[in-house]
C-alpha cells in the first residue's frame, strides 16, 4: 500500500518537474515563437487528414505532440494564432522590403 502511494507521489513529482521544465522553455519570446511555428507546421489549427490514411496518422501524430506541449506550458490557443499572424507580416514585411531594395 505505501509503495504504491510513493510510486504515485514520484510520477506526480516527475509530471510538475516537466510541466516547470516546459514552462521555463517556452515561456520567454523565443519559445513562444518557437510554439507558434510548431502549431503553424504541424497541423494545430488545420486539418491533419490526408488521402493517404499513414500520411494521415503521421500528420495527427505530429498534431498531437504540439498539443502535448501547449497542455504542458498551459498556452493559450488564441495567443498561438495571433502569433503565428504577427510572424506571417512580419514575414511577409521583410519579403516586401527586400523587393523593394531590388
Amino acid at each position: 500500500m505505501i509503495s504504491k502511494f510513493l510510486d504515485k507521489s514520484n510520477r506526480w513529482s516527475k509530471e510538475k518537474e516537466k510541466r516547470t521544465t516546459f514552462k521555463e522553455v517556452f515561456s520567454g519570446e523565443e519559445g513562444q515563437d518557437v510554439l507558434a511555428m510548431l502549431a503553424e507546421a504541424h497541423f494545430v489549427f488545420r486539418t491533419s487528414h490526408a488521402d493517404n490514411p499513414y500520411t494521415s496518422a503521421w500528420q495527427e501524430g505530429q498534431r498531437t505532440v504540439v498539443m502535448e506541449i501547449i497542455n504542458l506550458v498551459g498556452a493559450d490557443l488564441e495567443v498561438v494564432r495571433r502569433r503565428i499572424a504577427m510572424q506571417e507580416e512580419a514575414r511577409q514585411e521583410r519579403q516586401s522590403s527586400l523587393q523593394f531594395r531590388a
